[in-house]
């Protein structure tokens, strides 16, 4: 599996860069394998209030997302970054096992991760997403290690 740092989108307070695990990113997309892509909402975070910020996992032509997963994130420590999640993994780890993931329909998925940021800035968010899409014939557990870069006003 080869892996590429690909720079997305720039938007006034916000740019969303992404890890590849398998073709090509388009702006707006942290990653993107054989079976799904992996994007992210515009966030603009105010420093010292909690933020959400909303990953959608998209399961492409011929596959589904896996209702029956369970799907997580856990977030690298970072400086300045207080996470705000609530799995028993840890305050960094965000899951469907406690509601922070959730299967939208049958081909899109969601993640909020609850953050603070401490100081005005650009900061990075690192972490492995652990998901799995299926086919008809085949379920495909897979993880893409994301970065999302965040700037708080």
């Amino acid at each position: 599996m080869s892996s590429k740092i690909v720079s997305a989108f720039a938007v006034a307070a916000l740019t969303v860069a992404g890890v590849t695990t398998a073709g090509h990113v388009q702006a707006g997309d942290l990653a993107k394998g054989a079976h799904h892509t992996i994007t992210m909402a515009d966030t603009t975070c105010a420093v010292g209030k909690e933020c959400v910020i909303t990953i959608s996992l998209n399961a492409l032509e011929g596959y589904h997302i896996n209702k029956d997963y369970p799907a997580k994130l856990k977030a690298d420590e970072v400086a300045g970054v207080e996470f705000m999640g609530t799995d028993a993994g840890g305050k960094n780890v965000f899951s469907k096992a406690v509601g922070d993931y959730k299967v939208d329909s049958e081909r899109l998925g969601t993640l909020k991760i609850k953050v603070k940021v401490a100081k005005a800035g650009a900061v990075s968010i690192t972490g492995n997403f652990k998901f799995c899409v299926c086919s008809d014939k085949e379920c495909v557990p897979d993880s893409a290690q994301l970065k999302i870069p965040v700037t708080a006003k």
